[in-house]
């Protein structure tokens, strides 16, 4: 007898500004991929690893984020 796995999948909706929706396009479309597989990988990365990878906590967030830092909140 073999054992099969099942991969299921579920769908979660996003609402996204215009202009980050046709960065991931490009981005997906540069990378040969569909926007799907390409939000995807990016929501599957560890924050830890990129925040490590990239040093993020010396402040510049060039690395990690090609489109500038994120806003930070005032409040």
């Amino acid at each position: 007898m073999t054992t099969q796995t099942v991969l299921t999948t579920q769908m979660i909706t996003v609402r996204a500004p215009i202009d980050l929706h046709e960065r991931l396009k490009a981005e997906a479309k540069r990378r040969g991929c569909s926007l799907n597989t390409l939000c995807v990988e990016l929501l599957a990365i560890d924050p830890q690893e990129c925040l490590d990878t990239f040093d993020c906590n010396a402040g510049d967030h060039a690395d990690c984020f090609p489109a500038g830092a994120p806003k930070q909140d005032t409040d």
